[in-house]
């Protein structure tokens, strides 16, 4: 049941990141397209903690210092990530940055101790094959795989994905109950988040409840807002339920669905070599599951 949700939820996420493509080539910030949906959501998500009774802050001041720390590198990797989506092409964004399975499961491995068997290995290296076979691109004038400045920046906030995945897990270790996550989680998101938005918007000179109006009034807009909110609060209880490790594994489930959004989406160009990442990447994800 754990399982099939994460794995749902990971499917959902290339998705988002087309919503997120269109609101940033409508000229949105980056840090208002990350943080709406926690303006929007996370004071409904207050009001019924308080109406069960579960609203009840962390105790340990780990748990802040952890969730400050990723808000901060997740607000740059979130820049990076969006400038990717608006510079490079939209597959092959996607492709890279779903090679934060393997960022977040060496980040696990190192700094929280989650272990891996050779089985579990060999699973992530038939990922990391799928993802080759994906990126295979043939090499005319028309179809190049180039390293652009949004490729770069794609790659940086890969890099970033597994700190960020880590410090996500420390914190809930020092939560101490569902409601206290999800107490803490909101009430911090809407100090640090806010605070970062409205400097970043400041430097660029523009009026942070404009850009938010801006989101509000699309369609597509309000669509993604309730959409992460309901994705982040399944991925906060995921992280609680799961290992880092199984959790960016089972993050490469995106792939399938970003080949359907990007050939009827985007009419990029799609080559035979992808049948086959998808068989080795479905297979890899079998076989992971298999090892736990």
């Amino acid at each position: 049941m754990v399982i099939t949700l994460a794995i749902l939820n990971k499917a959902s996420g290339p998705y988002w990141n087309m919503l997120k493509r269109r609101l940033g080539e409508d000229g949105i910030a980056p840090l208002t397209i990350t943080h709406i949906p926690n303006l929007i959501g996370h004071p409904f998500g207050l009001a019924i903690l308080a109406a069960f009774g579960m609203f009840v802050l962390p105790s340990d001041p780990v748990f802040y210092l952890c969730w400050t720390l990723m808000i901060a590198i997740a607000a740059v990797m979130n820049i990076f990530a969006i400038i990717g989506l608006l510079e490079a092409k939209f597959f092959t964004t996607q492709v890279i940055g779903s090679l934060g399975f393997v960022s977040g499961c060496i980040c696990a491995v190192i700094f929280l101790g989650e272990s891996l068997n050779v089985w579990a290995i060999c699973s992530i290296c038939l990922a990391v094959v799928g993802v080759v076979l994906f990126s295979w691109k043939k090499r005319d004038h028309t179809d190049v795989f180039a390293f652009d400045r949004g490729t770069i920046f794609t790659i940086i906030a890969v890099l970033l994905s597994g700190f960020t995945a880590v410090l996500y897990k420390v914190a809930t270790r020092h939560a101490g109950s569902y409601g206290a996550l999800f107490s803490g989680r909101f009430v911090s998101d809407l100090i640090a988040w806010t605070i970062a938005w409205l400097v970043s918007l400041a430097v660029i000179r523009r009026n942070p409840l404009k850009d938010a109006g801006n989101v509000l009034r699309k369609e597509y807009g309000l669509l993604y807002v309730f959409g992460m909110i309901l994705m982040t609060a399944v991925d906060s209880w995921l992280y609680v339920r799961l290992p880092v490790v199984t959790i960016s594994m089972l993050g490469t489930i995106a792939f399938p669905v970003t080949y359907l959004i990007s050939r009827f989406s985007y009419r990029e160009r799609i080559t035979r070599s992808m049948w086959m990442g998808t068989a080795c990447i479905v297979g890899s994800i079998i076989l992971f599951i298999n090892t736990r």
